[in-house]
């Protein structure tokens, strides 16, 4: 009886190590786009089915990967480039700035009133921004064109917006200059649909980046929510 047994186990050790053979003979191979990845890890059949490496897969799918240890979870984040909708509030193309700031006395205000670009979280924060760069009254697109409820506003001055599009952690706004007015558009994805960073506060850290028709980047605005 122990020689029988014996010889099972022989059998399959045996079996395992020509096993093993056939997968280092033949290792499984990832092809991504018609291109051969080989991980620091090769990939591993194990209860039937295939583990592959996240890090080398999602990179060569054009995906960020952030692993989050506290928690135990791994976040992917895909780069492509992808349009979001938004509404046209209020447009001119007649409106300028005034000769001077009328907040000279108060830096922030000052510093408001130099500026082109504004991502407005709030009525209140949009009040500030037009009674400090001058625009009285909105020249509204059409009065039926509310800002929707929890969306973000985005302001230019000097310029139209001609897209948004999310990338990676990114929310881009391309821009067309012109010589005179601004434009004022809602993104229609409420806050908690775009892409975030995490603070060291525990808030959300947006990321706004503006730029003009060829892709070079005017600035960049970060926006802090809880």
């Amino acid at each position: 009886m122990k020689k029988k047994w014996l010889v099972i186990v022989a059998a399959v050790v045996l079996l395992l190590a020509l096993t093993a053979g056939a997968f280092a003979a033949n290792p499984i191979k990832i092809i991504v786009n018609g291109q051969v990845i080989k991980p620091d890890v090769p990939p591993q059949i194990i209860n039937g089915r295939t583990m592959v490496p996240i890090r080398w897969l999602a990179k060569a799918l054009g995906v960020d990967v952030e692993w989050d240890g506290n928690n135990g979870i791994v976040k992917l984040t895909s780069v492509v480039e992808r349009s979001i909708l938004f509404t046209r509030i209020a447009f001119s193309k007649d409106w300028q700035k005034a000769t001077k700031p009328p907040y000279q006395e108060l830096p922030e205000l000052r510093d408001l009133y130099n500026q082109n670009f504004y991502v407005i979280t709030g009525n209140s924060e949009g009040s500030k921004v037009f009674d400090t760069l001058g625009v009285d009254k909105l020249e509204r697109v059409s009065s039926n064109i509310a800002v929707p409820e929890g969306s973000l506003g985005i302001f230019t001055v000097y310029s139209s917006i001609i897209g948004i599009t999310v990338k990676g952690q990114n929310i881009i706004i391309y821009v067309q200059p012109q010589d005179a007015g601004y434009d004022f558009v809602a993104i229609e994805p409420v806050v908690a649909t775009l892409p975030y960073k995490e603070s060291g506060s525990g808030e959300k850290m947006f990321t706004f980046i503006f730029k003009d028709t060829k892709g070079k980047e005017l600035t960049r605005i970060v926006k802090m929510c809880p």
